[in-house]
């Protein structure tokens, strides 16, 4: 499920990750060098969309939390989502 909040427009997507309970709604944002960031307000974590493979922290939200993370590999329906929801943030940032 995408869902584009109007105030910034961000792309958000809902997942669960790690070992979470509860499926989590996270900020997508993209960064130079095809860097793609995703932020909830409990964890963050940073995903290479071609190998799903990246960093992830569930323990902290903000950025110097990004520094802290262990490698993770992403959930391939997770990652797909998050490509879609970069390529809605790519058309937005366009305008």
């Amino acid at each position: 499920m995408i869902n584009i909040l109007n105030i910034p427009r961000i792309p958000r997507v809902v997942g669960r990750l790690g070992n979470a309970r509860k499926p989590q709604s996270f900020s997508v944002q993209v960064l130079q060098g095809g860097r793609v960031i995703v932020q909830s307000d409990k964890s963050i974590g940073e995903i290479d969309l071609e190998t799903g493979h990246g960093r992830y922290n569930p323990k902290g939200h903000y950025f110097p939390h990004l520094a802290l993370a262990r490698p993770y590999q992403f959930p391939p329906e997770f990652v797909e989502q998050v490509r879609h929801a970069a390529g809605v943030f790519s058309a937005l940032s366009e305008h």
